[in-house]
């Protein structure tokens, strides 16, 4: 079974088809590219598979599941990560909590469904058992500094400046390394 199917998917907007009909289908550990000019659906393909917007037709499957009713954080919760064509960092943040935010949907008090007795059952361990929100933090940080570090002394020796004091080339580098913490079974790289 392949890992990503896209069956005839449609988009368009007011009337200007941005993605005709597209097919295609990857396998796990596959490599693709999608090339294009300007103007040719890429990015919006790319918001399509991640649940940032919705086809007019066809099909989305991921791990043999039709995506295309679920909310975009599902996406994600299910392994796909994305950056984007416009890079995408809080510039007041420091690198390294802009990469921490990738983890967002790995943790544990976003792992379940947001019901009433699922957020009160985790504010009541987030209270009375901080040490181990601690330690999943102590965790996910130092898996954050793992993945920085693979861009040598790119990222690594800026952990705690704010990302709007980098470089353009650095910015995207981050962006990179959030969707990597994730640890996505498919990720997609628009104009890295």
């Amino acid at each position: 079974m392949a890992l990503l199917e896209i069956q005839r998917v449609s988009r368009a907007f007011d009337g200007v088809l941005a993605v005709n009909e597209v097919s295609f289908q990857m396998d796990e550990g596959e490599t693709v590219s999608v090339i294009g000019p300007n103007g040719a659906g890429k990015t919006t393909l790319f918001n399509l598979i991640t649940g940032l917007d919705r086809p007019n037709g066809g099909d989305i499957r991921f791990d043999g599941e039709s995506l295309i009713d679920l909310p975009p954080d599902a996406y994600a919760r299910r392994g796909i990560a994305r950056t984007f064509q416009h890079g995408r960092v809080f510039g007041n943040l420091s690198v390294l909590d802009n990469v921490l935010l990738g983890a967002h949907s790995r943790r544990r008090a976003t792992q379940a469904r947001s019901s009433f007795l699922h957020l009160a059952r985790e504010l009541f361990y987030g209270l009375f058992w901080p040490s181990s929100v601690r330690q999943e933090e102590q965790i996910l940080r130092a898996e954050a500094e793992t993945i920085l570090a693979q861009f040598g002394e790119r990222l690594l020796p800026r952990l705690h400046q704010p990302a709007y004091s980098l470089s353009y080339a650095n910015r995207r580098r981050v962006e990179i390394a959030r969707a990597l913490l994730l640890k996505p079974r498919l990720l997609l790289l628009d104009e890295p």
